[in-house]
């Protein structure tokens, strides 16, 4: 009786969830390498933000940018990149990382840190792990 409801009930549920899962998974592998149009519009959004108080905010150089989906329950994914720009002697100064916090159902930037010093890029690479990966 058991080893029955195990081969016509559990195991099609298990079978369903792990394709339901890799699915999943299969698209959002496939979506990181096209954003969606929402997506591409938080990344223009964070990047404008990220670059508005420069100097010259029109030298700004973007690389590796992209979108994190947060948890679920919380609504809430992180733009992580890099960003490099001219300093007041009109020379770059080299790629600095950013991460803006985001509202993706509200197209809404939170909050954008900028990790420009010592200090900061220490606190950057301890938020990294759980905030900018995949």
């Amino acid at each position: 009786m058991i080893t029955k409801l195990i081969s016509e009930r559990i195991v099609p549920l298990v079978l369903a969830v792990s394709l339901s899962v890799g699915a999943n998974v299969a698209s959002a592998a496939g979506s990181a390498s096209k954003p969606s149009p929402n997506a591409t519009r938080l990344i223009e959004m964070a990047k404008a933000k990220a670059s508005e108080d420069l100097k010259d905010p029109d030298s700004a150089l973007f690389r590796n940018v992209a979108l994190h989906r947060g948890a679920k329950a919380t609504n809430i994914s992180y733009i992580c990149g890099e960003m490099n720009a001219k300093n007041g002697f009109g020379g770059y100064i080299g790629y600095k990382p950013f991460i803006a916090t985001v509202m993706p159902e509200r197209a809404e930037i939170i909050g954008i840190i900028k990790f420009t010093d010592e200090i900061t890029l220490g606190i950057y690479d301890s938020m990294k792990p759980t905030s900018c990966v995949n």
